[in-house]
């Protein structure tokens, strides 16, 4: 759908919902495709789930002429570590790999840091998003899909 166009996606994963961010341009001059929550299958079994994530990723791959996929992934410090969030970021790069993305990245925030060229400490990287056409998704649950998909753009 757009193959002139460097198109990339980042994601922030729940076990109840996929928060996707799909960008094109520059990271000096990022513009927003299509930002998006899609929730899971309640009715659904938990592989059911898996099967249905993967299905939702390759269609996203396909409708947006994908060419790079980032997730952020939990902080090895968090207190609170979710198997189910790690499941489903496995599968998001398995679907990547299988259509022969790349790069698919797994961020930490000192990766995003890094490669957003921010100076200051990770916890304020969400200030990052201010004054930027992302601000108003400050607090929206999308920042670190936005963070994520941002960092594979073109410097």
């Amino acid at each position: 759908m757009y193959p002139e166009f460097s198109i990339k996606i980042g994601f922030r994963c729940s076990p109840k919902s996929l928060l996707y961010v799909v960008l094109k341009g520059t990271q000096g001059h990022p513009e927003i495709v299509e930002i998006k929550s899609l929730k899971m299958p309640k009715n659904y079994s938990w592989v059911q789930r898996l099967t249905w994530v993967r299905r939702e990723i390759i269609d996203l791959i396909d409708k947006f002429s994908i060419n790079g996929l980032a997730c952020k992934r939990p902080e090895l410090t968090a207190k609170r570590q979710c198997p189910e969030r790690i499941q489903i970021e496995g599968i998001i790069m398995e679907s990547a790999n299988s259509k022969n993305i790349d790069p698919i990245k797994y961020y930490l925030k000192s990766q995003i840091k890094r490669d957003l060229d921010f100076d200051k400490h990770t916890k304020y990287l969400t200030n990052k998003l201010k004054n930027t056409i992302f601000e108003k998704y400050i607090g929206t649950g999308f920042e670190e899909a936005i963070l994520a998909a941002w960092c594979l753009l073109k410097k």
